[in-house]
């Protein structure tokens, strides 16, 4: 078996992509994926996302070593520099940058073929077999999320201990490992309309952001940046 992912990212309705605060990162030949969405709330929320995407892809953290994992992360983060033009920046810079994560690790070699997730937050993996939902991670139903979910920080501090699951693969299986806006938006969907899976595994380059702008302005997708990686399995 292998990999084939693909990512697809949109900013707010009349942003800048230098204002996203979404990230991704994959490696298809080690089977590594991973989404991290900013909060908006903290300062260079985008680059602690990129560094926590990023960081998954190089060495993947597990439930036991993800304490560990965030404390790499955090070193090799570079302390912000603050405006000194801004009278707030200090302040927002001193209470650290924050995201979710979702890590997924597919294992295809050497035993059954497996996904293995580390989550704090509310990026989500959705595991789609034959245009079927097998698995929603970690967030089930849309009446779930919350303005608050469980965030990963740059200071100091003890890191949150993260949801974990896992599944069987096989050939043909789709893995929609996304941020918390379309993850929303898709299990509201689902509810009364499954083909949403398979109408998300087609999306390409040139549809996705016209897909996002288009349900935003439907009211169906929160405005907010939107962020989908999807991985085949291949034989």
């Amino acid at each position: 078996m292998r990999l084939v992912a693909r990512a697809y990212a949109t900013p707010k309705l009349g942003a800048c992509w230098s204002d996203l605060e979404d990230a991704c990162a994959y490696d298809e030949p080690r089977g590594r994926l991973a989404v991290a969405d900013g909060a908006s709330s903290s300062y260079q929320a985008g680059p602690w996302a990129q560094r926590l995407a990023a960081g998954y892809v190089e060495e993947p953290a597990t439930a036991t070593t993800f304490g560990a994992w965030v404390e790499v992360q955090r070193r090799a983060f570079p302390r912000a520099t603050v405006d000194p033009t801004k009278w707030w920046a200090e302040e927002v810079a001193l209470r650290g940058s924050y995201a979710t994560l979702l890590g997924v690790q597919l294992t295809l070699e050497d035993g059954p073929a497996r996904w293995d997730a580390v989550a704090v937050g509310d990026s989500c993996l959705f595991h789609v077999r034959a245009g079927r939902l097998l698995c929603s991670f970690p967030v089930e139903h849309p009446g779930d999320f919350t303005m608050t979910p469980p965030l990963v920080g740059s200071r100091d501090g003890e890191a949150p201990g993260p949801m974990v699951a896992s599944g069987a693969i096989e050939v043909g299986d789709q893995i929609l490992v996304m941020s918390d806006a379309l993850a929303h938006w898709s299990l509201s969907v689902a509810r009364t309309r499954e083909e949403v899976w398979a109408f998300l595994g087609g999306l390409r380059s040139d549809t996705f952001g016209p897909f996002a702008d288009d349900a935003r302005l439907r009211g169906g997708l929160d405005d907010d940046d939107v962020t989908l990686l999807r991985c085949v399995v291949r034989p």
